[in-house]
């Protein structure tokens, strides 16, 4: 009986490995370089956690695609330009020096509201500063649309 199991278990044994030539061209791509590392058997059974810490940390298998599908097109690299509140405040002050007969001064932003101190000339009456408010509160408008401009004269 013994020997009727030693001969069916090394018959079942050559049927299950196969007798054919592995550099054939039907099993080549079945050999090339897919060799499974240690580290890889052990991410596999224990999963991320502290045992595969070091394992992780260091593996060559990092992907940076994740990276640029996650950040906003202007955010992709830290060299590029990036517009900011100091650019709006400079830009309204800009207005009020070439736009306008007044000076300017503070610019403060909060939100969508923008409280832009101009600094009036004595010589200003009523009826000419009133109108030349008007005209920066329309460039203002034209040139800086997404805030709300409040003009605090002083």
């Amino acid at each position: 009986m013994k020997k009727k199991w030693l001969v069916g278990l090394l018959v079942g044994t050559f049927l299950v490995t196969g007798c054919n030539d592995p550099d054939t061209p039907d099993v080549q791509a079945l050999n090339d370089n897919h060799r499974i590392s240690p580290e890889q058997v052990t991410y596999g059974l224990l999963g991320p956690g502290p045992i595969n810490y070091g394992s992780i940390r260091h593996s060559a298998m990092k992907s940076q695609m994740a990276e640029v599908n996650t950040t906003g097109g202007s955010y992709r690299s830290a060299n590029n330009y990036h517009q900011d509140l100091g650019d709006d405040q400079a830009l309204m002050k800009r207005i009020v020096a070439n736009e306008s007969p007044f000076n300017p001064g503070s610019v403060m932003i909060a939100g969508h509201n923008a409280w832009v101190t101009v600094h009036v000339p004595q010589e200003f009456d009523q009826t000419n500063k009133k109108t030349e408010l008007d005209k920066l509160k329309r460039t203002f408008l034209l040139e800086v649309p997404r805030y709300e401009i409040h003009l605090k004269e002083s």
